[in-house]
């Protein structure tokens, strides 16, 4: 299901009598799946409803002004504390901290003493398609369970209803189904960052870049002939070290050209959704060479608004003779092996390299900038005079 931009699953513990509904909202007038449904005593009542919205505004489905006003601070505690309070019901549990896909998230259970929320979901509203499970109104005595969790700046809003005809059995259902949730790919808003970053980075604007990453810094994943390949390592960089990573990526005039950014819907690593970004690659050794520039792409990895794995397609050079090596590089590295061993080569732990596995990996210190901007010039000119 996607929701607000944000794209989840679930998986039923039993297809039978589960029934899909889909919903059209009364504001909008966007039609869309709602909830699911399942009668166990008859062949239209629902015992049991589990639907899907977000807060403030959803997809398919309405909120209850009186019940949760526009006014409900911004985070998911400020609307469990809503749903907790609302009029009409009796607190069972909470609001606790539960975690919903991996995701942490407020739960609440209520019961309703008195019909004064929205139909047919109490806290919202929405026009039902008929036919089937149906579940017109959530009535007295219906047993009300909410999970809110909020995904990249959207609260997603849970719930599962229960009438007081419903077993056992058919509430352990809902719990395996809601214990399944899992979050899919990329969110809008982390596409938006990744694209902020992107920016920021061809305009050489660091204070722009750095206000985007994590507070502990970054990995850096190490790149393949230009392009990411999530079985190379990684090099993990601290704040300060970026920041001397992104005065390196300046000194090769890196430029990433006719960038596009999606949501990635497959995660690669660890599981976590991220944004992939291709582009056009150009940087000085290229230009030096005589090469065009490259069309590649990587990943950039978001978690809680803030980026914490990248691609620096210069960071990195393969001396593994299959060949996984940039070929501006190799040009760049025979010359400063002739001119420069004091550099690094592999096997060595020079003043701009060192050797991690088969790769060379820069040397991120002041000092180590200020030798790359040297070479990087003896090297136009021994090129091009």
């Amino acid at each position: 299901m996607t929701e607000e931009g944000v794209t989840f699953s679930f998986r039923l513990p039993t297809r039978v009598g589960w029934e899909e509904k889909h919903s059209i909202s009364t504001t909008t007038s966007a039609g869309g799946p709602i909830s699911l449904n399942k009668s166990i005593l008859g062949p239209q009542g629902a015992e049991a409803i589990i639907y899907w919205t977000s807060f403030p505004h959803g997809d398919y489905a309405d909120p209850c002004a009186r019940l949760l006003s526009p006014s409900v601070g911004p985070s998911a505690s400020d609307l469990a504390a809503a749903v907790s309070t609302a009029p009409g019901t009796k607190l069972v549990e909470g609001p606790s901290d539960v975690a919903l896909g991996g995701r942490p998230a407020k739960h609440v259970v209520l019961t309703v003493r008195e019909r004064v929320g929205c139909d047919p979901g109490f806290f919202y509203t929405w026009r039902d398609v008929k036919g089937g499970a149906l579940w017109p109104t959530t009535g007295v005595g219906v047993t009300i369970r909410v999970w809110i969790v909020d995904v990249d700046g959207v609260r997603l809003f849970i719930a599962a209803g229960t009438t007081e005809q419903a077993d056992s059995g058919l509430e352990k259902e809902i719990q395996q189904t809601i214990r399944s949730i899992r979050f899919e790919g990329a969110t809008p808003k982390m596409v938006k960052i990744a694209k902020r970053f992107m920016g920021a980075r061809n305009a050489y604007d660091a204070e722009k870049t750095m206000s985007l990453v994590a507070d502990d810094g970054v990995t850096a994943q190490l790149m393949s002939n230009n392009a990411m390949d999530p079985n190379m390592g990684g090099v993990r960089l601290n704040r300060d070290q970026l920041a001397l990573a992104l005065e390196a990526e300046r000194l090769y005039g890196a430029r990433y050209e006719s960038f596009k950014c999606r949501r990635d819907p497959v995660p690669v690593w660890a599981g976590v959704a991220q944004v992939s970004c291709s582009y056009l690659m150009d940087n000085k050794l290229r230009q030096i060479a005589g090469y065009r520039p490259l069309r590649s792409s990587f990943g950039i990895r978001i978690r809680n608004g803030r980026i914490d794995l990248l691609g620096f397609p210069w960071l990195n050079i393969g001396f593994n003779p299959s060949g996984y090596r940039p070929a501006e590089a190799v040009r760049f590295m025979e010359w400063l092996e002739a001119e420069h061993p004091e550099a690094g080569r592999p096997g060595d732990r020079g003043e701009l390299f060192r050797t991690q596995g088969q790769e060379l990996i820069h040397v991120l210190t002041p000092e180590s900038l200020d030798l790359l901007k040297g070479y990087l010039a003896d090297y136009e000119r021994s090129r091009t005079g």
